[in-house]
């Protein structure tokens, strides 16, 4: 369900694709990891594209990028290119690259590692726990100004630095912005006692810096900054400069982390595309020989998460381990103190091992409100069961309820009471205790920087709320940034949608008549008890009591659930009107009567589709079959051969589907049979599947 995401590499030069092979290695485990859907595509790109196309940036590669989310670039040029005429060069192909898809944003990390402090030039108290951002304008400036060229006889050369205000500003916000999620310090270099250019960087940097009063802005001056760079770089946390300024001030920095092969970088534009590459060049001594360092590119990968696909956790999770293979005394050539030191290869492998190993490791404290009920304790028995990586369970009820002993598959648990608890102590907040409970907590654990995943109705039809069937929408989960809310849609309408989604999407559904026979336990263990006392009170010829329900449920069908609304219809039926167009469709009819049965667990659901185009019986068989995706086919012509509630949901998580037939009355008609677990499938366990979606992909 996740989007796919559309990567093209372009290796390059020299060792160019030695690091990028380490680097796709990371790529691949990530996706794996994190159930991140991934097209990884090749380009010819720099001098390799000159030699096989004439040109260093071919229209084949261009269409490509054009096609593209991100590009992972290796290195490019050498010296057999450099006798070349200027548009021919590598170089030429980059710069067309940057300014063709304005890439106007250019940001290099400058982390030391403390194991490589040792590796660097300047002395250990300067450089321990470094952590600088450069951002570097990158589309203008000196190497794009126009007039440039030489005289006729090639006796003078001339370039233009040249901004515009517009550029200037872009840029600079940029910075700012970045600067408020950082430690609110911001320097910006230029040279501005000389150049008029810097003059007017200044002058508007100094008037964009009114909109961010809570940001410590500095002038230096780039000779100025050049040296503190090396003399007192922990000044530093987010500079600010031009493009030549930039491209000087980075190359100077790599000496802070011990070797230009630590350092990666990140070109931006303003619609989330990016160029992401190691800024060491493409070191054709050493090439082909798998000494050359890969961790710039790999960290350029990291990057790519953290901008691209706007998951920080996984450039944390990246450079983690990074500092785990350095801190095992495992380091490549060029950084290494002695002639013990590892291959190219050997590094991507080292990385990708600790990327596993920290993966096995995160774990997530989850709270369950309405832990009592029945819902709740099912997510906890889900949680368990699915070995979900959570390093505590918190059970919140009521205040009557704490101390509370639980008991789950041999797990002991302690009730709290929910007015007294601290949501800052849990990551994922499961609300099952009724709207109102949800009303007035879920907002509180938001604030307290929780995700909720509301079981109840309070937000299921709030517009920026995304109400979540994992197999039908799970794409749609990312609309919980808004708000910090997840809202679980209502049992019936779950189960249906997961058995019509894979015909949706081979034929549109224009029309759904469903009719459902839903169980006691959908009301609480209260109506479970009500429908047991009144079998026995039936059995035993006493009176039946009546509480929960209008009528007696036992040895009865109740065509009410919930109350009435003014069109005819109940609560409960609107509900999969309104679910349904929410979650798959707004463009289909449902028509839908819900009744209320006499069966402890599982709904049960008849089921008739109108499409827009026929598909046979059989076909819609296969369709099911080969979906899988938690759907199960029990469909033959004999007796029993169907799935019943009493039968196959005990303890399943899926959807069963059968007595799928041609509709007689209807051309374009498809009738079918399901039923599903309404505690499992149609409450806690799509929780649950929407906390994973969470984990794999967000957090």
């Amino acid at each position: 369900m996740n989007k796919l995401i559309n990567i093209l590499v372009l290796p390059g030069d020299g060792v160019g694709p030695e690091v990028i092979s380490e680097a796709v290695k990371v790529i691949n485990a990530i996706s794996t990891i994190y159930n991140i859907s991934l097209d990884i595509n090749y380009g010819d790109f720099g001098g390799v594209a000159f030699d096989k196309h004439g040109s260093p940036l071919p229209d084949e590669t261009r269409n490509k990028i054009i096609q593209s989310d991100a590009v992972l670039l290796g290195a490019v040029g050498g010296p057999k290119y450099d006798d070349l005429p200027k548009l021919n060069k590598p170089e030429s192909g980059l710069l067309k690259l940057r300014k063709e898809n304005n890439l106007f944003v250019n940001i290099r990390p400058i982390i030391s590692f403390i194991e490589l402090v040792n590796a660097s030039s300047i002395k250990k108290e300067y450089i321990e726990n470094l952590d600088i951002v450069i951002i570097r304008e990158l589309v203008s400036g000196l190497y794009f100004g126009e007039p440039r060229g030489f005289n006729k006889d090639k006796t003078e050369a001339f370039n233009t630095m040249r901004y515009t205000r517009s550029e200037i500003d872009r840029i600079t916000g940029y910075a700012f912005k970045i600067s408020q999620r950082r430690s609110k310090k911001l320097h910006s270099i230029d040279k501005a006692n000389v150049l008029e250019v810097s003059q007017l960087w200044r002058s508007a940097v100094d008037e964009f810096s009114k909109n961010y009063e809570d940001v410590e802005l500095h002038h230096m001056y780039v000779d100025n900054a050049a040296m503190q760079l090396v003399q007192n770089p922990k000044q530093f946390d987010v500079i600010l400069t031009e493009n030549l300024f930039g491209d000087i001030l980075s190359d100077i920095a790599s000496v802070l982390t011990g070797s230009i092969g630590m350092l990666p970088s990140a070109s931006l534009n303003d619609k989330g595309f990016g160029v992401y590459e190691p800024i060491h060049g493409s070191a054709p001594d050493i090439a082909d020989k798998n000494i050359v360092n890969p961790i710039a590119t790999i960290l350029s990968v990291a990057m790519l998460f953290e901008f691209t696909i706007e998951r920080k956790d996984i450039y944390d999770h990246i450079l983690e381990a990074v500092r785990r293979v350095l801190k095992s005394n495992k380091f490549t050539k060029d950084i290494a103190s002695s002639d013990n030191y590892i291959s190219t290869s050997d590094m991507g492998d080292n990385i990708v091992d600790k990327i596993k190993e920290i993966a096995h490791e995160k774990k997530y404290n989850i709270a369950v409100v309405g832990a009592t009920g029945a819902v709740g304790q099912m997510m906890i028995k889900i949680l368990l069961e699915k070995k979900f990586p959570f390093n505590e369970i918190f059970l919140l009820a009521s205040k009557k309820s704490n101390g509370k002993k639980i008991n789950i598959l041999g797990n002991q648990f302690t009730v709290q009471s929910l007015d007294e608890f601290d949501f800052k102590k849990v990551d994922i907040a499961m609300f099952s205790a009724g709207a109102d409970i949800s009303k007035k907590y879920a907002q509180v654990a938001v604030k307290n920087n929780a995700i909720v995943i509301d079981n109840t109705s309070f937000f299921r039809y709030e517009e920026n709320i995304p109400l979540i069937v994992p197999e039908v929408n799970g794409d749609d989960i990312i609309k919980y940034k808004e708000t910090g809310i997840i809202s679980n849609p209502n049992c019936s309408t779950i189960q249906m949608l997961v058995a019509i989604k894979p015909i949706h999407d081979v034929s549109k559904i224009k029309r759904i008549n469903v009719c459902t026979y839903q169980a006691v336990s959908g009301s609480g263990n209260l109506a479970i008890e009500e429908l047991k006392n009144q079998v026995t009170d039936f059995v035993n010829s006493e009176k039946l009591k009546i509480n929960v329900y209008p009528k007696q449920i036992a040895f009865n069908v109740i065509p009410q659930i919930d109350m009435f609304m003014e069109n005819g219809y109940t609560k409960e039926e609107m509900k999969m009107v309104w679910e349904t167009k929410k979650i798959l469709d707004n463009k289909i009819e449902v028509n839908p009567t819900t009744v209320r049965v006499p069966v402890f667990y599982g709904h049960s659901e008849a089921i008739h589709l109108e499409l827009e185009k026929r598909i046979e019986a059989s076909k819609v068989k296969d369709i099911l079959k080969s979906y899988g995706n938690g759907i199960v086919l029990v469909d033959e012509h004999i007796n029993g051969g169907y799935p019943c509630a009493a039968n196959e949901c005990e303890d399943s998580n899926n959807v069963f589907v059968g007595r799928i037939r041609e509709d007689i009355s209807c051309s374009a008609g498809i009738n079918m049979w399901v039923v599903s677990n309404n505690i499992r499938k149609g409450a806690a366990y799509n929780s649950v599947q929407i906390a994973e979606l969470l984990i794999n992909n967000y957090l």
